[in-house]
């Protein structure tokens, strides 16, 4: 296995099987389900978020945004916002950024993922490296992280949707107007 150390050691120690894959780079989520010729719900997209000073991680479908103003109603926590890449270095020095795989475990971060993957028994998720991605089995990604699991998602508005730079919403960010989404780009 290529992958990292970090996530081959979480792998082996949760005895998950996966399958991996190598491919050109890619960042985004949905550049992953393009180059693996995937349809984008079936590909995990990691969003981590800040709650007063608790950095979380959420796993939504490639094909779907992070709605902050839904993870605000069902936590209570009214601060809630996606941190920074500045933040997501800090916290995750030994994964390349955009292909840190939601294993919030490793970090010792709570993990929220979208009811909406529940509708695959595989997916795919990055691997750590932007090189590599992994297919793994739902069960032992529930096993493994246990995650509460809601309604987090929400489709995308890109018409409603503008291109705001700043340290509060962090570089690449998109800011969905109406619904208050604030989704990684």
């Amino acid at each position: 296995m290529s992958v990292p150390p970090l996530i081959e050691h979480y792998l082996h120690r949760g005895q998950m099987r996966v399958e991996e894959h190598q491919h050109r780079p890619v960042y985004r989520a949905r550049d992953l389900a393009a180059v693996e010729c995937l349809a984008p719900a079936t590909v995990a997209k990691t969003v981590f978020f800040v709650c007063g000073r608790q950095m979380m991680l959420a796993v939504v479908p490639a094909d779907r945004d992070l709605n902050l103003g839904h993870i605000r109603l069902l936590t209570g926590c009214r601060d809630a916002r996606l941190a920074t890449e500045r933040e997501i270095r800090q916290r995750i020095e030994t994964l390349a950024p955009g292909a840190v795989p939601p294993f919030g475990s490793l970090f010792g971060m709570p993990v929220f993922m979208d009811d909406g993957l529940l509708d695959n028994d595989l997916f795919e998720v990055a691997g750590g490296d932007p090189a590599r991605s992994l297919t793994i089995r739902m069960v032992d990604f529930l096993r493994q992280e246990t995650p509460l699991i809601l309604p987090l998602a929400c489709a995308p508005a890109p018409e409603r949707t503008r291109r705001r730079a700043g340290r509060r919403s962090g570089a690449g960010m998109r800011v969905t107007e109406g619904a208050h989404a604030f989704v990684q780009a």
